[in-house]
Formats: C-alpha cells, sequence, structure tokens
C-alpha cells in the first residue's frame, strides 16, 4: 500500500497545480464563422442550383481597448460569386464589428466555384474560404 501513495500524491499534485491558473486570453477580434485554431474557417455553401443564390458573410468584432486597423484581401476568380464590395481597409473602434463582408454564389454555368476573404491585423491574418457547388 505504501508504493501507491507516492503516485497518488503526484496525481493529486497535478490535479490541483491546474487550480487558479489565469484564464485563457480574449482575442483581439472575435470572427464569426470562427476560426479553427489555424487561423482559418470554411464556409461551404454546399449546392446552389442554377437561378438560386447563396450567401455568406463575415463579421469580426473588436474585443480590444484600442481601434483595429484591418487590411482585405478579396479574392474569387472564378467567377460564380458576386462580392459586392471589398474595402481594402477599415478601422473598427473597441466594441464595435467590422462592415460586413459578403460574397454571393450565383452562377447559370454548373462547376465548383470558390475564393477568399483575407483580413490582416495585428499581425494576425484570418482567411475565410467560401465555396459551393453550382449545379
Amino acid at each position: 500500500m505504501r508504493a501507491k501513495l507516492p503516485l497518488v500524491a503526484l496525481v493529486f499534485a497535478a490535479i490541483l497545480s491546474g487550480c487558479g491558473e489565469e484564464p485563457l486570453p480574449i482575442p483581439d477580434v472575435t470572427w464569426e464563422p470562427a476560426l479553427e485554431e489555424d487561423g482559418s474557417a470554411t464556409i461551404d455553401l454546399g449546392i446552389v442550383y442554377q437561378g438560386d443564390s447563396a450567401q455568406a458573410t463575415v463579421i469580426g468584432t473588436n474585443n480590444s481597448i484600442e481601434a483595429i486597423t484591418f487590411q482585405l484581401n478579396c479574392t474569387f476568380n472564378n467567377g460564380g460569386f458576386l462580392v459586392p464590395g471589398c474595402p481594402a481597409e477599415q478601422t473598427t473602434e473597441p466594441g464595435e464589428t467590422t462592415v460586413p463582408v459578403s460574397a454571393t454564389l450565383s452562377s447559370n454555368l454548373s462547376g465548383d466555384y470558390s475564393g477568399t476573404f483575407q483580413f490582416i491585423y495585428n499581425d494576425e491574418i484570418a482567411t475565410f474560404v467560401v465555396q459551393g457547388t453550382v449545379q
């Protein structure tokens, strides 16, 4: 029984060591849709039938205590998507949201379509891949 006591003490110490840790920091920006750990998200619009449309929208909330300036790159090269506005730069005050950016998939030609929104800010890059199929 004595041999197990040190093991039990180690396990108990390991459990207690997790108590009182600092909470994870709040990110500067919270995105909708949420990002994966690698800083990207995929928005899959699925199948869209010719004559119909589907829309993807990206928006971020500034959680910091300072204004954040976003550089925005929109890359939708293969047709199929309508991107009504892609401001090259926008500044968002603390607690405010970015101007929503959206892409609408609508085509008379069948095929797979994709593109990206990329926000660059505070030495970070958030990439949103938008994809869908027109039938």
